[in-house]
């Protein structure tokens, strides 16, 4: 030791390792939280931005001194004390692209479901059917059915059938468990402003909402989040699993946060393999829209148009038919969700 180190000590001046401590803006508990918190978003397919990792950090920091700031370029430091964490820069992928890295992805997300049932919950918690949910999003065209066998006369190339035309879209997102039960959907339609008239035959209090577009977008991810958080409250004492895909609109860092709060384990499909992984997509939306077609077209030989207000009639009919409790069970083994089953 240089003896200027030595007598600096003597002489109650601090080392530069002490000094650096002080100025740490997190505590040593915090600093682990949040890397904690980062290495588990990205293992769930969440991956966090700097920028993103800066405002959980300034969240942990204001709450013990509402005045502190971070600055910009706080989370390339911080990193440099992280070796067991790294920068990457993702980029969107092609569907050749994407088919390679599939296995992958697959085996990342089983490892990642591995942990959420077994590894992250207590001896006394084991993993039940009642306490695993999936999420899926579908768009439908108001007044454009699917095609359907029907009869005419004979010596005709094609049969027309005369349909509304309506492609306004409408985005129904449907939550079930692997207990063979389902939530309460919730239908994005298109408009600026909600109107209550949509309101008027929705008996089964499906959650209604819309978008200027008709698709979900960044501004519900937290109200759906903190509605799924309501409608399995009573399953709250317990961590509940979460499955749904990395779409912006589902995994807000604010739903994430909040999910995180009360016991939600969020996890990602992997992208690009929807027809393996999505239950719903495997097994349910396919009879549901099958259905929905063959309602609508009854209705519009008989009332006319369907509308805003009446489609959700004829959901609540199609899904009544299509998802039933042996169908959300089946989206869930089928998968290899539950009974788990990665093979």
């Amino acid at each position: 030791i240089p003896p200027s180190t030595l007598d600096a000590r003597v002489n109650g001046r601090r080392s530069m390792a002490d000094y650096s401590k002080q100025r740490r803006l997190l505590t040593e508990q915090e600093d682990i939280v949040l890397a904690e918190h980062v290495k588990m978003s990205g293992e769930r397919a969440f991956p966090l931005s700097c920028a993103q990792i800066r405002a959980r950090a300034e969240t942990l920091v204001k709450a013990r001194n509402p005045l502190a700031e971070i600055g910009k370029q706080w989370t390339y430091r911080w990193l440099q004390s992280h070796p067991e964490l790294h920068i990457y820069t993702s980029s969107p992928l092609d569907q050749a692209r994407a088919d390679g890295m599939n296995k992958n992805a697959l085996e990342l997300y089983w490892k990642a479901l591995e942990k959420v049932f077994h590894h992250l919950r207590p001896v006394d918690d084991p993993v039940e059917a009642q306490f695993i949910f999936g999420m899926d999003e579908t768009g439908i065209m108001l007044g454009v059915g699917g095609k359907q066998k029907v009869v005419g006369a004979s010596g005709q190339k094609i049969q027309h059938m005369k349909r509304d035309g309506n492609r306004e879209l409408v985005t129904v997102m449907v939550t079930i468990c692997a207990d063979g039960t389902k939530l309460k959907e919730w239908i994005t339609l298109k408009g600026k402003n909600f109107q209550e008239r949509w309101l008027e035959r929705n008996t089964n209090n499906i959650r209604m909402t819309c978008t200027e577009s008709g698709y979900a977008n960044n501004k519900l991810g937290l109200p759906w989040m903190k509605d799924f958080h309501q409608q399995t409250i009573d399953k709250s004492h317990r961590r509940r699993s979460l499955l749904l895909d990395g779409h912006a609109s589902h995994c807000t860092p604010e739903a994430l946060d909040f999910a995180k709060s009360v016991n939600i384990d969020v996890v990602s499909y992997p992208p690009h393999t929807t027809h393996e992984t999505q239950g719903l997509d495997k097994v349910g939306f396919g009879a549901l829209k099958k259905i929905l077609a063959k309602l609508r077209g009854e209705w519009e030989r008989t009332h006319g148009k369907v509308t805003k207000e009446t489609f959700v009639v004829l959901y609540e009919k199609a899904a009544a038919l299509a998802v039933t409790e042996k169908t959300v069970k089946a989206c869930f083994s089928s998968t290899g969700v539950w009974p788990f089953d990665p093979a």
